[in-house]
């Protein structure tokens, strides 16, 4: 039986209710946390941006919520905060940087898969071409942050989300170049769906795919249309 490809299109939000406009504007000004505020886990510097009424968004001393002291299913909010603020992880190779880290998934094996757009830093657009498109963006690391492999040159345009499946084969949505790659863990391509830089509604065609995940049947998902600007429609 060949498996089945279903496509969504949907928006999932967490805790806040604002209008597409008004989403837009905070991320704007905001900026990604793959940007300019990625070393302070996109916490601004400067007052936050206004919403509606001129009530800021994300008032200040709770970016982006403050959370109870307990969830609603009785799980404590208010333990110590193991995380620090700006560490870089990673050993990447010589003169590499982080730019917008666009995935980070952890293997059955216990390593650590990332998806980088090829060191380039921006909110939306960024991609791995023109000079970066000799860069790899694609890394495995063991937990310890040691460069196990990497590969990518070449292949996306603009690399978003990376799953695993249960036999191991990586799948990439690649959201310029309106496709999902199914890869070995050494990066040869088992098949792709899409048509390469052709963004459409037809049952071969995708509009900027975001995420791909394979069911135990073999079923595939894809969520899809993240254009926009940036702005997932």
């Amino acid at each position: 039986m060949r498996p089945m490809i279903l496509v969504m299109f949907a928006i999932v939000v967490a805790g806040v209710s604002f209008d597409a406009q008004t989403e837009r504007t905070g991320a704007s000004q905001l900026g990604s946390s793959a940007g300019p505020l990625a070393d302070s886990c996109g916490v601004p510097s400067s007052p936050p941006a206004a919403g509606r009424g001129g009530q800021p968004i994300f008032p200040v001393g709770q970016y982006p919520v403050k959370l109870p002291a307990k969830s609603l299913l009785g799980a404590p909010n208010n333990l110590p905060n193991p995380y620090q603020a700006g560490v870089h992880w990673g050993q990447l190779p010589a003169g590499r940087k982080w730019g917008s880290t666009a995935s980070v998934i952890a293997a059955p094996d216990g390593t650590i898969w990332v998806t980088d757009r090829c060191g380039v830093s921006g909110s939306g657009g960024t991609t791995c071409g023109g000079p970066n498109a000799q860069v790899d963006p694609v890394f495995q690391f063991d937990t310890s942050g040691r460069v196990l492999k990497s590969w990518g040159k070449g292949m996306f345009v603009s690399p978003h989300k990376l799953t695993i499946d249960k036999d191991g084969n990586l799948w990439m949505a690649d959201n310029g170049g309106h496709q999902i790659f199914k890869l070995t863990q050494d990066g040869k391509v088992l098949m792709t769906l899409g048509k390469k830089g052709v963004a459409g509604s037809g049952t071969d065609e995708f509009d900027a795919p975001t995420e791909v995940a394979v069911a135990s049947n073999g079923d595939i998902f894809v969520t899809d249309g993240h254009t926009g600007g940036g702005v997932a429609v």
